[in-house]
């Protein structure tokens, strides 16, 4: 639902959906989910110009990618190199 929002340019929408889903996989212990979600809400924010915040949910996402051995992983780091300008 929140990519759906987002590729209609209702990005503060779509972030507020992927909050609703990290909540809820936060909660049911869906760690790959979890990731997901953050890096998604980090991927808006930086739409909406929030980069310090983006920069954070990618970071947390990065962090769970990491420890679940997830391929999205360095996706994930190659978006923050590329803010960072290290792209």
């Amino acid at each position: 639902m929140g990519n759906a929002y987002d590729e209609l340019g209702e990005t503060r929408r779509a972030v507020k959906v992927y909050e609703q889903a990290l909540k809820i996989h936060r909660e049911i212990g869906n760690r790959p989910s979890e990731a997901i979600a953050l890096f998604n809400i980090g991927v808006a924010l930086d739409k909406l110009g929030e980069r310090a915040k983006a920069i954070a949910h990618v970071k947390a996402a990065i962090k769970i990618f990491g420890q679940i051995e997830s391929p999205y992983a360095e996706r994930a780091r190659a978006q923050l190199a590329e803010w960072r300008g290290e792209a």
